[in-house]
C-alpha cells in the first residue's frame, strides 16, 4: 500500500465507486479505495476549565484527559471515561470505560460517606485493596456497608 501525503482536490467516481483521486498539484491517481488518517481533539474546554490535565497525545487523540486505573482525574471527585480519556478512542473502549468509571464514582461516593480516601486517585498511592484495608481499620468491610454490595471494579 502506497502512502501519498499530497493534498487532495477531489475524489472521482461513479455512483458510490471510487475510481481516482485528483490532487491539488493537477495530477491524478487511479484507485478503488482510500484510507484517511484522522486526529481527534477535545470538542469542549470543560475538562480543562475544571482543572483536568491533558495527556500527551496518542495515535488518534491528541489531548486525552489523564486518568488513573479508577478513571479519576487529578481533580478530586472528577472522573473521565470514554473518548475523553482514551488515546485510542473506540466505541468498545468507551463502553467499557464508562462502566468502569460509573463503578469508580459509586466507590468514591461510598468512601466520602464513610470518611475514607477514594481509592486509586491520580497522584495517590492507595489501591482498591488499600481502600478495603482502610474499611477494616474503621471496623467495617466493603462487603457489609449498610444498603450496599461490594463495589470493586478491579476484581
Amino acid at each position: 500500500m502506497a502512502v501519498d501525503e499530497r493534498t487532495i482536490a477531489a475524489l472521482e467516481g461513479e455512483g458510490d465507486a471510487l475510481l481516482a483521486v485528483s490532487f491539488t498539484d493537477g495530477t491524478r491517481r487511479a484507485c478503488d479505495g482510500l484510507l484517511v488518517g484522522v486526529t481527534l481533539h477535545q470538542r469542549s474546554a470543560l475538562a480543562d476549565q475544571l482543572g483536568a490535565t491533558a495527556a500527551a497525545g496518542g495515535l488518534v487523540a491528541v489531548d486525552p484527559v489523564v486518568v488513573d486505573s479508577m478513571f479519576a482525574t487529578v481533580v478530586p471527585g472528577l472522573f473521565a471515561a470514554g473518548d475523553l480519556s482514551s488515546p485510542m478512542p473506540s466505541v468498545a473502549n468507551a463502553i467499557a470505560a464508562g462502566a468502569g468509571a460509573a463503578a469508580a464514582v459509586v466507590h468514591s461516593i461510598l468512601g466520602e460517606d464513610h470518611h475514607l480516601s477514594p481509592p486509586g486517585s491520580v497522584g495517590g498511592n492507595e489501591s482498591t485493596h488499600g481502600h478495603d484495608e482502610a474499611l477494616r481499620r474503621h471496623g467495617t468491610d466493603a462487603d457489609h456497608l449498610p444498603g450496599t454490595s461490594r463495589l470493586d471494579p478491579c476484581g
